[in-house]
């Protein structure tokens, strides 16, 4: 969708996108830049495309909400199911099974190149899910690059896969480079033949309220491995295992602080089964053993 000299608004509404393929970007749908895309009740599944956004694509500037609503079996090499560059409000929808063969095997948050627009590389899920996605790179369910922001709330991310292309990055569930916050959600069953089963966090990342179980690293951090500022508060870790460190999770640099945590109940193949690095602890935590714990 092009605007030409102004803008323009496309309303989808109780429609299947479904079997398209474009050669670059955008299988399903391309939003340019400055456009407004509102998709509603529909269907967006086996869409493919030669570069980003099986699904959809939403390029820098670009705005699109999308509510009630189901991506499912779309390919592509980055952002199997939805590559966003832009702002996109995804609400009481599910993205399934789609494929990357790089990067964000359900959703890619794109690091934008004009990170001056206001709707550049952010991206919100509410009451949604995200489930049984892979990628051969990072991120099986989500992908967040640099100087992305992604917010989740209420949201499950589920059953997902990051397999290991050489660069050892992982991120089963969610692979983070920019700033994301989690909230009343529930990271489960994921796994990365790498690190970070869970989660993989580079930067910036802020739990609250969540539950992270049942996920499983091939290497480090089952849970989660973070190599950066992470913060977390009312969570609970458990039921996670890791092939080597951390089966709750490893801390591998940066600043960890935790508050009326547990963390209990993980497997390690080495060293921490339910922690491994340094924290900051800022009282009322459980850490069922925290040998390796600092």
């Amino acid at each position: 969708v092009e605007g030409g000299a102004g803008f323009s608004m496309l309303k989808i509404t109780q429609s299947m996108i479904r079997d398209n393929t474009a050669s670059n970007d955008g299988g399903g749908i391309n939003i340019k830049p400055g456009n407004k895309l509102e998709l509603t009740d529909s269907r967006v599944l086996n869409n493919s495309a030669g570069d980003d956004g099986g699904g959809i694509e939403a390029e820098a500037g670009s705005d699109i909400t999308i509510a009630d609503s189901t991506f499912t079996d779309n390919t592509a090499s980055r952002g199997g199911g939805i590559d966003n560059e832009g702002g996109i409000t995804v609400t009481d929808s599910l993205v399934s099974e789609n494929e990357a063969t790089d990067d964000g095997g359900g959703i890619r948050n794109e690091e934008a190149a004009d990170r001056n627009s206001p709707t550049s590389s952010r991206l919100t899920i509410l009451n949604s899910t995200i489930r049984e996605n892979t990628a051969h790179n990072r991120g099986g369910g989500i992908r967040n690059e640099n100087e992305g922001t992604v917010i989740i709330m209420n949201s499950t991310i589920h059953g997902n896969t990051s397999t290991d292309d050489g660069d050892r990055d992982g991120g089963g569930g969610i692979h983070n480079s920019g700033n994301m916050t989690i909230t009343g959600s529930t990271i489960s069953n994921n796994t990365a033949e790498s690190r970070g089963g869970g989660i993989r966090n580079k930067e910036n990342l802020t739990l609250t309220n969540c539950t992270i179980g049942g996920n499983t690293a091939g290497n480090d951090g089952g849970g989660i491995e973070s190599d950066d500022t992470l913060s977390m508060t009312n969570c609970t870790i458990s039921g996670n295992m890791a092939g080597d460190n951390g089966g709750g999770i490893r801390r591998d640099g940066g600043r960890f602080r935790l508050q009326n945590t547990i963390i209990a109940g993980n497997q390690a193949g080495n060293n921490g089964p339910d922690c491994h690095g340094s924290i900051i602890s800022l009282g009322h935590n459980l850490i069922g053993i925290s040998t390796h714990c600092n």
